[in-house]
């Protein structure tokens, strides 16, 4: 014989608290806060925790095809910004080689104003009458040797005092892959 609770009085649709049935051989326990019978099995349920293996083995797959993205697009930025870094440590020097081309003097490693032989981007800076150049310092993706260069050269006349060819700087980059030059350079 089937063992059950004591049906509740008829509230007309305004149950007061939950009913529960109890299987046979369950005698149940109170539950407290709602004052009605519970399994012995309530508390079981609510302990669960932890994550099974397969879902660790989802998260560590998708984690892999993010980084096996990102990881060399990350790589493809940091060369492009070395780059651009080198051809910043050149252009900072530009008025003062200007300065000196008008001055008629032929500018020089120290007249132009570098500090120092080498910067963090720039393994090498030369410097000449036909402009800066820098050997970029580990090019790692850029290509091995990678050198950028702005080269000058003066305004030219003709006879009447017109100008024919336009002087200044001129961005030119040897032995660099062509996605990571700055741009404007050639």
């Amino acid at each position: 014989m089937a063992r059950f609770l004591h049906r509740p009085p008829r509230t007309w649709g305004f149950s007061t608290a939950p009913t529960v049935r109890v299987s046979p051989g369950n005698t149940g326990r109170r539950c407290p806060p709602c004052n009605s019978i519970q399994p012995n099995n309530f508390m079981k349920k609510n302990m669960q925790g932890g994550f099974t293996l397969i879902e660790l083995m989802i998260v560590v797959a998708i984690i892999a095809i993010l980084a096996a993205i990102a990881l060399p697009m990350y790589q493809n930025y940091v060369a492009k910004a070395k780059a651009t870094a080198a051809l910043a440590d050149l252009s900072a020097h530009k008025t003062q080689f200007e300065l000196e081309m008008s001055e008629g003097r032929t500018p020089t490693f120290a007249t132009v104003g570098f500090q120092a032989e080498s910067t963090g981007n720039c393994s090498t800076i030369a410097v000449a009458a036909t402009g800066m150049t820098c050997t970029i310092n580990n090019p790692g993706k850029l290509g091995t040797g990678a050198v950028i260069a702005l080269s000058y050269s003066d305004t030219t006349y003709d006879t009447n005092g017109a100008i024919t060819a336009a002087g200044g700087f001129r961005c030119e980059t040897t032995d660099m892959t062509a996605a990571f030059k700055p741009q404007g350079c050639s």
